[in-house]
């Protein structure tokens, strides 16, 4: 890879020297390269978009809303998230902890889940693990991807 130096307020000539390396002073056998000025770029007000760029532009689509947050998971304050990931490191399963958080600590022990429409696009979801086991709760209830209760 080949550096072109360049330094303000010198000519705008370069010199290429027989063995392919490039100077800002003269070199025997070299050849003289011009150089255009750089940062030419007028700073005033961009341009006026071109009549294609102006149809092909995508209207910008509604962003769907997606179910709510559980209102027990909202606005957690820095020590509560701390919390959470705190017990995420120790794979245990706290309320507010996503439900793809709870999944990755269960991985694939046996449960069972049930789901349950909630009217809208609010998910009810529980998990039943059989046999109870002292490490995971018997059971856990997820609304809309967080979890709010263990049991």
């Amino acid at each position: 890879m080949l550096a072109v130096p360049t330094v303000v307020g010198q000519s705008k000539s370069l010199y290429q020297c027989k063995d392919g390396s490039f100077s800002d002073t003269p070199c025997p056998g070299g050849k003289i390269i011009e150089v255009p000025p750089t940062n030419t770029a007028k700073s005033e007000q961009p341009r006026e978009p071109l009549m294609e760029e102006k149809q092909a532009k995508p209207e910008p689509k509604p962003t769907p809303s997606g179910p709510p947050i559980p209102i027990k998971c909202r606005d957690l304050t820095l020590a509560q998230k701390s919390e959470i990931k705190t017990q995420l490191r120790f794979q245990n399963i706290v309320p507010c902890m996503t439900e793809q958080q709870a999944k990755s600590i269960i991985r694939n022990k046996q449960h069972s889940e049930y789901i349950y429409p909630a009217g809208g696009n609010n998910v009810f979801k529980e998990w039943i693990f059989t046999p109870p086991t002292p490490r995971f709760p018997h059971r856990i209830y997820i609304e809309n991807g967080y979890v709010v209760e263990t049991k």
